[in-house]
């Protein structure tokens, strides 16, 4: 009988990730001077943080914590996605962006909450990130609810796939939406065959 041995997971971020590695290889953007983006906390006042000089997240994690020392950045490793947490100030936490690091960083909300979570910043092995695809500019997805696309088969059948704007998708996770798509198409028509005299 054939042995499978399963590998642990390598592909995952941590505070030495290079930022140029993020993103499928599109990096993070900076802005040729002053602030990439601003923290506001709590209703309080919006501080600046630069990462002209950035190079690592470790680096991210130290420039936001200098700015605003009451929030702490995290790396979640399992889902390769950065976590910034206030535990002082009661939470509210605003990140703007200025130069499109923030966005980037997948860290550019604005939570009621105690706990920002960012978006995924590196995709599975396999595939990449659906906003990572035509140089960065990702794919434009319409409101939720409404249709992106149809896809219509050589029998003449077709289907319609809605893509969550608010997901962050890989294109993997989009294709796995249009096979499920279609299955749903395929099983309609097989109950409607059933049904014809």
């Amino acid at each position: 009988a054939a042995t499978k041995i399963q590998g642990s997971d390598i592909n995952r971020i941590a505070l030495s990730t290079r930022l140029a590695l993020l993103n499928d290889g599109n990096g993070v953007r900076r802005a040729s001077s002053g602030s990439d983006f601003t923290v506001a906390v709590n209703g309080g006042a919006a501080v600046g943080v630069s990462l002209s000089t950035a190079t690592t997240l470790q680096n991210v994690k130290d420039a936001i914590q200098a700015a605003q020392p009451t929030l702490t950045v995290n790396i979640d490793a399992n889902n390769n996605r950065l976590s910034i947490v206030d535990s002082v100030l009661g939470g509210n936490i605003t990140v703007t962006d200025i130069s499109g690091a923030a966005a980037d960083l997948g860290i550019a909300k604005s939570v009621t909450a105690d706990t920002l979570t960012g978006d995924a910043v590196i995709s599975s092995l396999s595939s990449v990130l659906a906003r990572s695809i035509d140089g960065g500019s990702g794919v434009t997805m319409n409101a939720s609810g409404s249709s992106d696309f149809t896809v219509t088969v050589s029998t003449g059948a077709s289907f319609s796939v809605d893509l969550d704007p608010t997901v962050d998708y890989s294109i993997q996770d989009i294709v796995d939406r249009i096979k499920s798509a279609s299955a749903a198409t395929d099983d309609d028509e097989a109950r409607a065959s059933r049904l014809l005299p």
